[in-house]
């Protein structure tokens, strides 16, 4: 029965992929917390794990390497704006409360409006004029703005912020050129993310990145999660998220994708002893709220032959 349900609806299988895929992805600052607590510092863990995903998608890469030049500067360019977005990300649920983190990121609704304004002349519906001010009021409830605007305070805020406003001009590339295939795009993101997140620390804090290179002892204690992370929980989900998500419908993809959101925020919330009370409530309410309300927006717009905007990491 439960087959023939499945024949009759194909789109219930990608559903039930996206959905998956964005609820492993909520627990995704799990293992990064773990390859750090076994004692390897920040940037070397987002190395580490970079490394061991362009690995596995290396024979992928060098099988399709012809095509992948062939993409030329598109891909190059989706490469390197989701590859500095990752490493924000990645830093930031580092560096500063996971919650935190996910909701300042997850502001992409509120920058995905207005970058599809600005570059693609897309029209802004009620319903995301709405889920901007939503948005905007999470914003200013989770930083704790005492002035008149939410401007973050810590580097780690900063990082989320900024790899949600990076992510969304990523994906403004990618509706205007939706034609690259899933694996190419995959494995120069991968790549491009390896390259900036060795670049980043190098660049910026030489000294103190080469002198915190991590130890084999390190290196040992923490290899499980860095498999898991880099070979299962990064590549697999991506790349079966770039197969699902176009065979889903906009509107309901965009719902099941919350499921990153609301999964990671309440995993942290019970497993960590990070602060979460009235102020980091009301923030996601009000952020996920402006989630719901631009998938609502999605829904009303006409259709478009270009993929809309991913909501946050899992639907890159």
């Amino acid at each position: 029965m439960i087959g023939g349900t499945f024949k009759a609806r194909p789109d219930l299988v990608a559903s039930f992929v996206v959905f998956f895929a964005g609820g492993l992805w909520g627990f995704y600052w799990y293992p990064m917390r773990a390859i750090q607590a076994a004692g390897v510092a920040a940037p070397w863990v987002i190395i580490a794990v970079g490394a061991v995903a362009t690995l596995v998608l290396l024979p992928f890469a060098l099988w399709r390497w012809r095509q992948i030049r062939a993409n030329g500067w598109p891909a190059l360019s989706i490469g390197l704006l989701v590859g500095t977005g990752f490493v924000a990300y990645n830093t930031s649920v580092l560096t500063t409360e996971v919650a935190r983190a996910l909701l300042l990121f997850y502001l992409t609704p509120v920058w995905g409006s207005i970058a599809g304004r600005v570059f693609l002349g897309e029209r802004i519906t009620a319903p995301r004029i709405v889920a901007i001010c939503f948005g905007l009021a999470g914003l200013y409830v989770v930083l704790g703005a005492s002035g008149p605007l939410p401007i973050p305070e810590r580097p780690g805020d900063w990082l989320a912020l900024s790899a949600g406003i990076i992510w969304t001009l990523a994906t403004v590339v990618m509706r205007k050129y939706p034609g690259i295939p899933s694996v190419d795009l995959n494995a120069m993101i991968f790549s491009c993310s390896l390259l900036i997140s060795i670049l980043m620390p190098l660049l910026l804090m030489q000294d103190r990145f080469l002198a915190d290179l991590p130890t084999m002892t390190q290196l040992g204690l923490a290899w499980p999660w860095i498999i898991f992370t880099g070979v299962i929980l990064w590549p697999l989900t991506q790349q079966f998220l770039f197969w699902a998500v176009p065979r889903v419908e906009a509107a309901r993809s965009g719902l099941l994708l919350l499921s990153e959101a609301m999964i990671g925020i309440a995993s942290a919330a019970i497993i960590t002893d990070e602060p979460f009370g009235w102020r980091e409530s009301i923030g996601s309410a009000l952020i996920l709220g402006a989630a719901l309300l631009d998938t609502l927006g999605v829904a009303a717009a006409p259709a478009s032959p270009q993929p809309r905007e991913s909501a946050g990491p899992a639907s890159a």
